[in-house]
């Protein structure tokens, strides 16, 4: 419930008007049962982002073919992913807004969420970088933070810096050009 909770408030307003505070109140319990179960605000945040995390996950995961096909594989993620951060905005920012107190790691459990996200992109890169599975990780990681770069710009409506209004198009550039390059 209060995960729930925790989503509509980012969904609706953001990662800003967020608050635990707030959480106990719509779901009808204290904020002190909210910290016994969660341990801190923090991690009930996390859990929060975690959602978001599967969300996306099985979104991408619906979208493949059961074959991996290389770069229309990479192309389909990509628009999956665009496609997701623009119907859930709030969500997607929430996942990179929210910081852990310095000297603070993400917890296993989160990371492994991240680690299967990645492994999506990884797996179409593989034969594309002669199944060499160093460079296809560092290839999903490329591509996914540049992905990321352009649908910041352009779902802030900053991409006319570049010379451009659509984030398809640069994305599909960006995957044509890295695919060639890794691939010679």
């Amino acid at each position: 419930m209060a995960i729930s909770a925790g989503q509509k408030i980012i969904n609706s307003k953001g990662l800003s008007a967020f608050s635990a505070r707030k959480v106990a109140r719509d779901i009808g319990y204290t904020i002190g049962t909210l910290y016994n179960v969660f341990g801190s605000h923090e991690n009930l945040i996390l859990h929060i982002n975690a959602t978001t995390l599967d969300d996306m996950n099985a979104l991408m995961v619906e979208q493949l073919s059961k074959q991996i096909n290389g770069k229309s594989t990479i192309k389909k993620l990509a628009s999956c992913y665009i496609n997701f951060a623009e119907h859930n905005y709030n969500r997607w920012r929430a996942l990179f807004n929210h910081s852990l107190p310095s000297n603070t790691s993400l917890p296993d459990w989160y990371e492994k969420k991240i680690k299967k996200l990645f492994s999506i992109l990884e797996a179409p890169l593989l034969p594309l970088v002669n199944n060499n599975s160093k460079k296809a990780k560092q290839a999903a990681q490329t591509i996914w933070a540049s992905i990321h770069g352009i649908c910041e710009l352009g779902l802030t409506d900053k991409l006319d810096i570049v010379g451009t209004t659509s984030i398809q198009t640069l994305t599909d550039s960006l995957i044509d050009n890295y695919i060639a390059g890794v691939s010679a």
